[in-house]
């Protein structure tokens, strides 16, 4: 019995660290932040990978790590980012949208592939994957002038 147990115990934790091979290496750009579009012009975006989590928050970049714990459960924690300072509409949006990460607990996905992190109250940012910055994996690629 106490095999049986510990196995079912095994299995669980198992399932709750494997991840959710959808959001693996992968980046998101921000449709929506609580259902009203984004401050015109503003980029909101999702970058993860290797459980760390980056991208821009509008008018700064920011940056943490994230846990996957159990089916649809996510968790950011220490998440800090650059101080640069724009006009307010941008700020206060950043200001929602790192809060939403800060506190989120759950993640949803959607049958066209859109993808909603979810905070306590409802409070929701909607994206789509993205190619926004370099893709997954690529490093810095030399110029052959540089090795002359």
């Amino acid at each position: 019995m106490r095999a049986l147990i510990l196995g079912a115990a095994l299995a669980l934790g198992a399932c709750a660290t494997a991840g959710d091979s959808r959001l693996a290496n992968a980046e998101w750009e921000a449709t929506s932040l609580n259902g009203a579009p984004l401050v015109a012009g503003s980029r909101l975006t999702l970058r993860l990978e290797d459980g760390r989590a980056s991208g821009t928050a509008g008018c700064n970049r920011y940056f943490g790590s994230y846990d996957l714990q159990g089916r649809n459960s996510i968790r950011f924690r220490g998440v800090g980012s650059t101080r640069m300072a724009c006009a307010e509409p941008l700020m206060e949006q950043e200001r929602r949208y790192l809060n939403i990460l800060e506190n989120a607990s759950g993640y949803n996905f959607y049958r066209n592939g859109e993808l909603t992190v979810v905070a306590a109250e409802g409070r929701v940012v909607r994206y789509r994957r993205c190619g926004c910055g370099r893709p997954i994996g690529e490093g810095v690629r030399l110029h052959p002038s540089w090795l002359a």
